[in-house]
């Protein structure tokens, strides 16, 4: 991306942007000339393998991606619009963090978001696309007011968040995973090739 079209983003969709390429990034590093044997192992311990926890940032995701969609349109339709800087609440903030790596909370993943059986390189094709399609609504989102425009949960449909905290959960969120994925390539008993 040429730094031209980062500057005209408000700073704070700019940051989210600069996160999710981060993100993106350190996911091809990790997972790049790994076998499907290696992507798919598990630890003794019974933890997700590399796949599934990649499987898993697709389901919830794809869940939310939508949800940003009607947030977006929404907020042009009401005119909530802003240029920032944007102010947002404590407890989506606290929300927020939680997703963070290292781990400080578990959570069990709601049905909606296990990972779905698929071929690995499936997986990581998905995960790919994911990625572009955020970083398309993160675009999309210049000019929109971050802190008034709304983004219902796809776990707890009266909890909302704000359209930036949405933006700063997911890339903390897939932070998260990769880094779960991340202590299973590092395990000493993943297979070699």
């Amino acid at each position: 991306m040429s730094p031209s079209a980062v500057e005209s983003l408000v700073p704070e969709l700019a940051n989210y942007l600069v996160q999710i390429e981060s993100v993106e990034s350190d996911a091809g590093g990790l997972t790049g000339g790994l076998s499907g044997q290696q992507l798919e192992w598990r630890p003794p311990s019974g933890k997700w393998s590399m796949a599934q926890n990649i499987g898993h940032l697709n389901a919830a995701g794809w869940l939310i991606v939508p949800r940003i969609e009607a947030s977006l349109r929404g907020a042009r339709e009401k005119g909530l619009l802003g240029r920032g800087p944007f102010r947002h609440g404590a407890l989506g903030n606290f929300v927020v963090g939680l997703t963070e790596p290292p781990p400080r909370t578990k959570f069990r993943a709601p049905k909606t978001m296990i990972p779905p059986s698929e071929p690995p390189e499936q997986t990581l094709a998905e995960f790919f696309r994911l990625q572009e399609r955020v970083r398309e609504l993160i675009r999309e989102a210049n000019g929109v007011d971050l802190a008034r425009a709304k983004v219902g949960s796809p776990i707890v449909e009266w909890f909302k968040l704000t359209l930036g905290q949405t933006f700063a959960l997911i890339a903390g969120h897939e932070r998260r995973h990769l880094w779960q994925a991340r202590q299973v390539r590092d395990d000493p008993q993943f297979p070699a090739r």
